[in-house]
């Protein structure tokens, strides 16, 4: 992957100013004023940039050309488009969340073009209806519009379901790689760009490397590329608990690596087959005594330095949403029937409990349950960043929202974990451990110290949420690119603006093999943002979770605007992206 140099870049700025652009005709738009970032990494150039038709057809010193509206960009930055590498615009995780949703306004995606956003890649984690890749498209292609660009990727878990049904907690055989690898093929074929996974989860975890080896040859014909949320991000995977999978139970289970280990693992699909391959948001979770981070840095380095074409993808938030999916009660404790198969595909998925108390209540009556429960509590309490980091956002007592878990132990005179076990009784027997809180488990030195590398990609790994949605939300959904912005290039002036938003849109096309995207350049299509970088900022957080971020006064995508002076205009110009053969 090549991007232009320093002097090169500047040498190519100069060259636009110099030389004014005539138009055959009037452009649709045109931005004046700007500092163009063009997603390559080169230095930021004074420009105008004129549209017409959908495309960039312009940019250089436009002065004099007329258009049928001239947008004044002076003091903001003129960007490309964003393009988010792992999200979950239109995978089963509810019907109305996605862009398969009959509701325009929801197909708009307003909490995604609010910030920058004009592409998204679908089906990440391997997440998807149980439908074959045309079909999805077909579904999403008989409404009335989207509101971004959607490329696809093949779902792994619908694949692998497709083969194996319910008997999937095993490897698989050679014949059934074959006839995974068929499907992956006539999902190419259907315009996908590539194989999602999530090997942390039950979907995935039973995958061998060499069964990931075998299916993802089937990408090597079309240049496809392999997201994978790899099998941990942290010293254990997220479902690993000591009183389930410690000791000699561990021989039970499939691979329980670290997130160094399990980067490894992907390095070596990328290099056996020769494709690109994403390691989905990466991350370091709960605490680093190993320096995993750090460990798995250098071996990606190493590795690329080799040729293996290995990314990564991320959002900077330090905090992650507790209850719901990842309750300070372990589920076993929850739940007489755990989600044994999965929550993403299978139908037949026993997850849904609406009593949570009363089976905690069962756990606690035995005593040996009893003391499992407490071991798991303490671990987990750790794991999410200790009782001093760990808040309420929603529980019945109203007074314990905003304290840190240290702080209603201490109120209630007992330890975190006691306090753990009590909110669990006396909170909302809907929600698992009775209430939702988020919990700082990652570090800002490792985000940095993957963010300024040159081979991470932005991310929100979010829905398209709607103001009124309920559940299990993160304000990433709404701050993930302003979030990195105002907190990393402009407060800690961690990384430059340069790279960040080549982080955010050229190097994202790049991996994913999309040609017509990422950059602002002529010729390209006209998904592109104007931002004010004085006000660039997220407004949602774990207690106001719907809240659009400022700073982005357009956002453009297939040249029409999305987000207009600031405000979100519900249109729907986005596509689907098919990969063309």
């Amino acid at each position: 992957m090549t991007q232009k140099t320093p002097l090169l870049s500047a040498f190519v700025s100069l060259c636009l100013l110099a030389a004014p652009v005539v138009a055959d005709e009037p452009f649709d738009t045109l931005i004046v004023g700007g500092t163009v970032v063009d997603g390559t990494g080169g230095p930021a150039y004074q420009a105008d940039v004129g549209l017409r038709g959908g495309t960039i057809v312009a940019i250089g010193d436009l002065e004099g050309q007329t258009a049928a509206r001239i947008i004044d960009a002076t003091g903001r930055y003129v960007v490309p488009g964003f393009i988010d590498l792992h999200g979950h615009a239109d995978d089963q995780q509810a019907a109305w969340r996605g862009m398969r949703s009959p509701d325009p306004r929801r197909r708009a995606a307003p909490a995604h073009v609010s910030q920058g956003i004009t592409t998204s890649i679908a089906n990440s984690d391997g997440l998807a209806p149980l439908l074959p890749m045309a079909e999805q498209m077909a579904v999403v292609e008989s409404h009335d519009g989207i509101g971004f660009n959607l490329a696809y990727m093949v779902s792994h878990s619908r694949v692998r379901f497709s083969v194996l049904g319910e008997d999937s907690a095993r490897p698989a055989t050679d014949a059934e790689v074959a006839q995974m690898r068929e499907l992956i093929a006539t999902d190419m074929e259907a315009g996908a760009w590539g194989l999602a996974t999530v090997l942390e989860m039950r979907d995935g975890m039973w995958t061998t490397t060499e069964e990931l080896i075998g299916m993802t040859a089937a990408l090597k014909p079309y240049d496809g590329v392999f997201i994978a949320h790899p099998r941990s991000q942290s010293l254990k995977p997220s479902w690993w608990l000591p009183s389930r999978h410690g000791g000699d139970k561990a021989s039970d289970y499939p691979l329980s690596p670290s997130m160094y280990e399990a980067s490894v693992e992907l390095i070596e699909i990328a290099e056996a087959n020769d494709i690109r391959v994403s390691n989905s948001h990466m991350s370091m979770r709960g605490p680093d005594p190993d320096q995993d981070g750090l460990r798995t840095v250098q071996a990606v380095e190493a590795a690329r330095a080799r040729g293996v074409k290995i990314f990564a993808d991320m959002h900077v938030y330090i905090a992650n949403p507790i209850g719901i999916f990842s309750p300070l009660i372990p589920m076993w404790a929850l739940s007489t029937t755990p989600r044994a198969a999965t929550f993403f595909v299978r139908p037949t998925a026993p997850h849904r409990v609406f009593d949570f108390k009363t089976q905690l209540l069962k756990t606690l009556e035995d005593d040996s349950k009893q003391q499992d429960l407490r071991t798991d509590i303490a671990y987990l309490i750790e794991f999410w960043g200790g009782a001093d980091e760990i808040f309420i956002t929603d529980y019945p007592d109203k007074a314990y929202i905003g304290r840190s878990l240290s702080e209603i132990a201490g109120l209630r005179g007992v330890s975190p974990v006691d306090a753990v076990i009590a909110m669990g009784v006396e909170g909302y027997p809907e929600m698992a451990g009775g209430m939702l809180a988020f919990g700082n488990f990652r570090s800002v030195e490792n985000i940095e110290r993957f963010i300024q590398t040159d081979w991470v990609v932005g991310d929100t790994d979010g829905y398209t949420t709607q103001p009124f949605d309920p559940g299990y939300l993160h304000p990433r959904f709404y701050g993930a690119y302003p979030e990195w912005l105002r907190t990393y290039v402009i407060e800690r002036q961690s990384v430059s603006l340069e790279h960040t938003i080549r982080a955010f849109s050229g190097l994202a096309a790049d991996v994913v093999g999309i040609t017509d995207r990422g950059y602002l350049k002529e010729g390209m299509a006209a998904d592109l943002s104007v931002i004010n970088m004085e006000t660039v900022r997220p407004r949602a957080n774990f207690y106001n979770i719907h809240a659009y971020s400022d700073g982005f006064d357009y956002v453009f995508v297939n040249g029409v605007p999305v987000v207009d002076e600031g405000k979100v205009t519900f249109a729907l110009p986005g596509k689907i992206l098919r990969k063309a053969h």
